[in-house]
This record gives structure tokens, C-alpha cells and sequence, in this order.
């Protein structure tokens, strides 16, 4: 008897954390429509940064490419690195909120959640930043998730391409992974940082030799890539 009192109240919890996160989850990050148009456009996001090597490497292959892009950063690492982070404003790219910390809503309590975006939209203005979107660590939220987010102003973006280059891939293989997802208004996500977020080491060097590698080839294609804020006008 006291095995299935134990087994219904283990069953009631787990549904109640399926419900407070993974289930809004799958609602957002899979079935809703993340892409930026129904065009041959591609929209570029990076999260995990600023990183103190792979941050300026990525900045200097986009702006050979002319391409401007969403960086999600951390707050603690904007702290970190605050003079790479404000490089990548200076260059004309956009900045979204990561978090402070790279933590995963589905494990936060509402309060935590709550501190989690504050705390890092505080780090971020006090190094004159001022962003307009919102990706959760992961793309999981919780149920407070957004709340809390659209109450500081910011219109959450997920992808609908991810490519697994936290973990060290070779850029072809990257290449070959981007080119199969190819989709009009497809918006990618990578990472430009790598072993401080639980990437593997050296994986986003691989990430932004691939990246070199793409761009003309999607370009020969008839794609382009559109700049962040036609995206803050939808």
C-alpha cells in the first residue's frame, strides 16, 4: 500500500515539472513558428558569449561578410569581458539576454527565475547595453519564464536550426549539418564560446571555420542575411 501512495505522489510531482517546464518548452521551442520569413533569408544568433578569444575571431569573419548578427550573452560574462562585449555593439551587431548564469529554467523556482533575468539585465546595462530579445539558456523556460522576461521589455527568439558545435566537430561536417537544415527564414543558433559553458574545447574554433565556409555557399544559393533589426520591426 505505501509503495503506490509513494508511486501516485512521485507520479502527481513529476507531472506538475513536466507541466512547470518541459511541456511550455516543447510548446515554444518546437511547435511554434520560430522562422524570421517565409523569404531565401537567414538570420545569424550566437549564444554563450563574450569569450575573451572566439568573440573577436567570429566578429572579424562577419564583418568580411558584411553581416550583421544576435549576440545572446551572459551577464556574468559581459562583467568578465566587458571590452568584448561592448566590440560587438561597436560593430553594429544587436546584444539579446542570456541569463546571468547559464542555468536551466526547468530547475529554477519562479523566484529564481525572476533573479536570474534581472540580475542579468543589470549586468548588461551597466555596461550600456540595452537589448531586445530574450533566449533562455538551452531555449528552456518554465512557466514564469517569459513573464518575467517580456516585464524587462524582451521578445523571446528561439531557432529553428542548432547544429551541436559545443561539441568539437570538423567544419565540414558542420557545413554539411547547416546545409541540411537550409530552410527560407531559417534563424541559426551557435556558440561562440566553448569549455565555460560546457561546450568541448576548441569546438567553436571549428564553429567559425565552418562559418567562413557557409556563407558563400548559401549566398551562391540566393539567400541572404538579414540584419537583426528587421527582426525587431516584426
Amino acid at each position: 500500500m505505501y509503495l503506490v501512495i509513494i508511486a501516485i505522489i512521485v507520479g502527481i510531482v513529476l507531472l506538475a515539472w513536466l507541466c512547470y517546464g518541459p511541456i511550455p518548452t516543447i510548446v515554444y521551442k518546437y511547435l511554434k513558428n520560430n522562422r524570421c520569413s517565409e523569404e531565401k533569408e537567414i538570420l545569424l544568433t550566437f549564444d554563450d558569449g563574450p569569450d575573451a578569444v572566439y568573440t573577436q575571431q567570429l566578429l572579424n569573419v562577419l564583418e568580411e561578410a558584411d553581416i550583421e548578427a544576435i549576440f545572446f550573452l551572459l551577464g556574468q560574462k559581459v562583467q568578465k569581458y566587458p571590452s568584448v562585449a561592448k566590440k560587438i555593439v561597436q560593430q553594429q551587431h544587436r546584444v539579446g539576454l542570456h541569463g546571468s548564469a547559464h542555468e536551466n529554467m526547468w530547475f529554477l523556482t519562479p523566484k529564481k527565475t525572476k533573479e536570474s533575468i534581472e540580475k542579468g539585465m543589470a549586468q548588461l546595462r551597466d555596461n550600456n547595453m540595452h537589448p531586445n530579445f530574450y533566449r533562455p539558456p538551452y531555449g528552456n523556460i518554465n512557466l514564469f519564464t517569459l513573464k518575467y522576461a517580456r516585464k524587462q521589455g524582451l521578445k523571446a527568439l528561439w531557432w529553428t536550426a542548432i547544429v551541436g558545435d559545443w561539441k568539437k566537430t570538423e567544419s565540414t561536417e558542420l557545413v554539411e549539418r547547416l546545409n541540411h537544415r537550409l530552410t527560407p527564414g531559417m534563424v541559426v543558433v551557435l556558440h561562440d564560446s566553448a569549455e565555460d559553458t560546457g561546450g568541448q574545447q576548441g569546438s567553436a574554433q571549428m564553429m567559425i571555420k565552418a562559418l567562413e565556409q557557409w556563407i558563400p555557399l548559401v549566398r551562391q544559393q540566393g539567400y541572404r542575411f538579414i540584419k537583426p533589426s528587421e527582426r525587431e520591426s516584426e
